[in-house]
């Protein structure tokens, strides 16, 4: 799906939006996030393959953290690391609505999953997380485990293929 197609299933109150495997430009993400300020039907937004470039200036992942509507995130295999972990906490730590969020395959170090789930310590509306096949170790299972103490509404978690043991 190309960005015209992707901003016209989002003006036109599509539930489910999905970039199908293209890369997104930086100009792309600052469209879509001005078409989903404007949009309050989606509810699932997937941007797995997209080669986005979620970083804590970056106007998208504001718009995701605004949002009141999406529920359901997929951010699988865009070589997300340690620098993009740093937004996806701060979207963790202050969305009330998002899920679901499918994160695996992506580059999340043990470092980067000590980020992520230091928000999910206190985040309060997720009950599925993918991330399986990353690359957090025993280092990043022993803050998953420090983050699961503290956090009651996860429900579904999916860690395989991360070397963990």
């Amino acid at each position: 799906m190309g960005i015209e197609s992707i901003l016209a299933a989002i003006r036109g109150g599509h539930a489910s939006v999905c970039a199908d495997d293209g890369a997104l430009c930086a100009a792309d993400e600052g469209r879509i996030a001005a078409a989903l300020r404007e949009s309050s039907a989606v509810t699932f937004l997937d941007l797995s393959e997209t080669a986005i470039t979620l970083d804590r200036d970056n106007a998208l992942s504001g718009v995701i953290q605004a949002s009141t509507s999406i529920t359901k995130l997929a951010l699988s295999r865009n070589s997300i690391g340690a620098g993009e972990c740093a937004a996806l906490s701060k979207l963790l730590r202050n969305t009330t609505v998002l899920q679901h969020l499918e994160h695996d395959c992506n580059e999340i170090s043990s470092k980067a999953a000590a980020v992520l789930f230091q928000a999910l310590c206190t985040n309060t509306s997720l009950v599925l997380l993918n991330l399986a096949k990353n690359s957090m170790g025993a280092d990043g299972c022993f803050y998953l485990t420090e983050a699961l103490r503290r956090n009651h509404c996860l429900l579904h978690l999916d860690i395989s293929g991360n070397g963990i043991g």
